[in-house]
């Protein structure tokens, strides 16, 4: 009997095997047939951030109200600060969809410099006519309503990009786009070019409030304040309001930038920080300001 169950046994044993080997069979016979990817879930080791498609929900947008435009960007995209931030000019934005262009990183990216005008004029601009003796080839356009010039090089493999200067004013905007790389270049140049036909110009405003204290929230306010001491006056507070006259507050601590509402939301300023706060009195209410701009100190 008990001979018998053994075999019985041993007879299941080789029957499971002989399915797990069927089905095995099966599985890889139907993948290569249909061209399964086995390793469908491993990410590619890459340091590009490229969007292919983007809807009116994934855009921001940068405000410069001291030089007077905006132009939208991918949220997925990067604002970076630099030196050149301004003011004066020249003063340089940058939009990257990376977050770290060094170590070689790869990348699209769009700049807008702003330069004063110093007598010259859109078509006696040495830069962009240096360009055009190089062979870069011209298009006039138009710019938020205003004369422009485009510039190209396609002829060389190398080339990717171009370069748009517009003059309004005291100064002239220049617009440059590309990537590092053809590939990272064609994959990103339809989002590159929603993002320059988003640029207009808006009316530059001028603060007519500035003044350096601390940073306050106090529990029962909804808003944030600047408290600060004049000489034998008690504290003197101010209800800060980030969003008004059609401009998004500008945050700055260091190297980083952020409008307002997110820069306090991440701790990029904190409450007691030091900071200069230049913005427009509420001409109704001269106990709020509207916000420009705050600077850490």
């Amino acid at each position: 009997m008990k001979n018998h169950q053994g075999a019985a046994a041993s007879l299941i044993i080789i029957i499971v095997i002989v399915l797990v080997i069927a089905v095995g069979l099966v599985w890889y016979f139907v993948s290569q047939d249909q061209g399964v990817n086995t390793n469908a879930n491993i990410a590619p080791v890459s340091n590009i951030n490229i969007d292919t498609q983007a809807t009116n929900s994934g855009w921001q947008t940068y405000y410069n109200n001291t030089f007077g435009y905006k132009l939208k960007f991918l949220k997925s995209w990067f604002y970076i600060a630099d030196a050149m931030s301004g003011p004066p000019p020249p003063a340089s934005a940058f939009f990257t969809n990376v977050q770290n262009t060094g170590g070689g990183s790869e990348y699209a990216s769009i700049t807008i410099l702003v330069s004063s005008l110093s007598g010259e004029t859109l078509d006696t601009w040495p830069e962009m006519l240096s360009l055009e003796d190089d062979g870069y080839a011209r298009t006039d356009i138009k710019v938020d309503g205003e004369e422009a010039v485009r510039l190209e090089q396609n002829s060389l493999p190398s080339d990717n990009g171009g370069w748009i200067y517009v003059a309004k004013g005291d100064y002239i905007y220049r617009i440059t786009w590309g990537a590092m790389t053809q590939a990272i270049f064609a994959a990103t140049s339809d989002i590159m070019e929603q993002m320059i036909n988003s640029f207009e110009f808006i009316p530059v405003l001028v603060p007519d409030f500035s003044q350096t204290g601390n940073m306050s929230k106090p529990a029962e306010e909804e808003n944030w304040f600047l408290l600060w001491e004049e000489p034998g006056n008690p504290a003197i507070t101010k209800e800060l309001i980030f969003n008004g006259l059609d401009a998004i507050s500008m945050c700055q601590s260091g190297i980083s930038q952020a409008n307002c509402v997110d820069a306090m939301a991440n701790g990029i300023i904190d409450e007691g920080a030091v900071v200069t706060v230049e913005g427009i009195l509420n001409p109704d209410d001269q106990s709020r300001v509207y916000v420009i701009k705050i600077i850490e100190i």
